[in-house]
């Protein structure tokens, strides 16, 4: 049941704004996302996640070579979206395998923390925010 069921599941407030603005600045968006593929196809569906991005990536349907943190969904993502791995900010919250593979291509990978505080773990990515929405000034910053 777990598996099958339709999550009943949201969006952190500041998603949809962020994307939109992302959107009008002219950068292109992507998921990539790990975990059993039919119960993240659910959760992406149940939060409208598809219709608010360019790509959809699980790691899961695609075989154990895409698993995070192996950089083979990095590498296609940044394909399919048409942009070089120096152009593309990647934003993640795991530090135990988002962010060394996006490093080693080229990406800026992000941590983002969802907390009070901003933890500044000790983990790979070159930046933190604690605000989905201060990955605006990221990607303006890169594109000037």
């Amino acid at each position: 049941m777990y598996r099958s069921h339709l999550p009943e599941i949201s969006l952190y407030p500041d998603v949809r704004p962020t994307f939109q603005a992302l959107r009008e600045y002219g950068a292109r968006l992507g998921i990539i996302t790990d975990g059993l593929h039919v119960v993240q196809k659910r959760k992406v569906a149940s939060l409208g996640l598809q219709d608010l991005v360019d790509i959809m990536i699980y790691t899961d349907e695609l075989g154990q070579e895409y698993w995070k943190p192996r950089s083979a969904a990095f590498q296609r993502a940044v394909v399919m979206l048409g942009v070089q791995p120096v152009e593309a900010v990647y934003v993640g919250n795991d530090p135990f395998k988002d962010f060394a593979e996006p490093n080693s291509i080229g990406m800026v990978a992000v941590h983002l923390c969802r907390n009070d505080i901003l933890e500044v773990c000790h983990c790979e990515a070159g930046l933190h925010i604690n605000a989905l929405t201060q990955i605006i000034q990221v990607v303006l910053g890169r594109g000037r």
